[in-house]
């Protein structure tokens, strides 16, 4: 087993390198998501203020970056920023479905410049999944990698286990949070078959298992959990060389 559980950048009220400083102290986890949901003028201030303190974390974090809900050619100035100590950008699908051709393009671009394999597509609603995958298919580059979305798939009634099995050989992330039948981002409650369904493929899976919960105390209890379900005490946590 070598997956690496991460966690978010925001488990605690606090900025960037405030999160990071609690986590380095009180936390065995070496893996963090960089959160950039939108990237206005007070998250690109907060980023040139903490990049040099976020940067030297990386010799103890693997990093990994969630780009903008709404993925834009000018967002290449946060790649360029964090490409020297981040493994792989995460990446939505756009929500208009006319804007198809261009994120294809854009994906295109920045596959060119800064890796085919860097940038994962999350399911986030399947509808729009299906077509930025459509819009991707004839890439010089092939398919792009994915992130599997968990509580996104529950939302809509997906089989996890089902939908990761199909795509297994390019899942490279997963997210891990729970679904109350009305809101996602929450924690679960460890009993829940979809937990077990998933063990077979996490317990082989060589990528990043994220707990995409935003709190230490459903950190604290998400950890405990998956431990238990995925046996993750025995799965490595250290960051890749």
């Amino acid at each position: 087993m070598s997956f690496r559980i991460s966690v978010p950048s925001y488990v605690i009220p606090g900025t960037y390198k405030e999160n990071l400083d609690f986590l380095h102290k009180n936390s065995s986890c070496r893996a963090v998501e960089l959160l950039f949901f939108f990237y206005d003028e007070d998250a690109k201030a907060l980023l040139k203020r903490e990049l040099a303190e976020i940067r030297a974390y990386s010799t103890s974090f693997l990093f990994t970056v969630h780009m903008p809900d709404e993925v834009l050619l000018e967002h290449e100035e946060l790649i360029l920023a964090t490409t020297d100590f981040t493994e792989h950008y995460i990446i939505h699908p756009p929500r208009n479905k006319n804007a198809m051709a261009e994120f294809a393009s854009v994906m295109d671009k920045w596959r060119e410049s800064h890796g085919t394999e860097r940038f994962l597509l999350e399911n986030t609603r399947l509808y729009n999944f299906n077509l930025a995958e459509k819009a991707m298919a004839s890439s010089v580059f092939g398919p792009m990698p994915l992130c599997a979305d968990i509580g996104h798939l529950l939302m809509e009634g997906c089989c996890p286990a089902e939908w990761v099995a199909e795509r297994a050989d390019r899942i490279k992330e997963i997210h891990v949070h729970g679904f109350d039948g009305a809101k996602d981002h929450v924690l679960f409650t460890g009993n829940e078959a979809w937990l077990r369904d998933l063990a077979p493929f996490v317990r082989n899976f060589n990528g990043v298992i994220e707990i995409e919960l935003f709190s230490w105390a459903e950190q604290l209890a998400a950890q405990s959990m998956l431990a238990k379900a995925w046996s993750l005490a025995h799965a490595s946590t250290r960051k890749r060389r």
